[in-house]
């Protein structure tokens, strides 16, 4: 998975296409962790896919039913 380890808490990472699907404008991705944790298991794989760059990364709790 793009050169990181993998992680149980990790369910899923996406990459987020632009409209001509020929460049990535983010990534998405399930996490079993809290906000903080979240980010920075999920780091590795958002800024291998920018490049190497630094990623800015948000995080939202949710649950069924939508985000709390």
């Amino acid at each position: 998975m793009l050169g990181a380890e993998p992680d149980g808490r990790l369910v899923f990472v996406a990459a987020l296409a632009d409209d001509e699907g020929a460049g990535t404008t983010g990534a998405v991705a399930a996490v079993r962790a809290l906000p903080d944790e979240a980010r920075e298991l999920v780091r590795p794989f958002a800024e291998r896919l920018a490049g190497g760059r630094p990623a800015t990364l948000t995080a939202q709790r949710w649950e069924r039913g939508g985000r709390n």
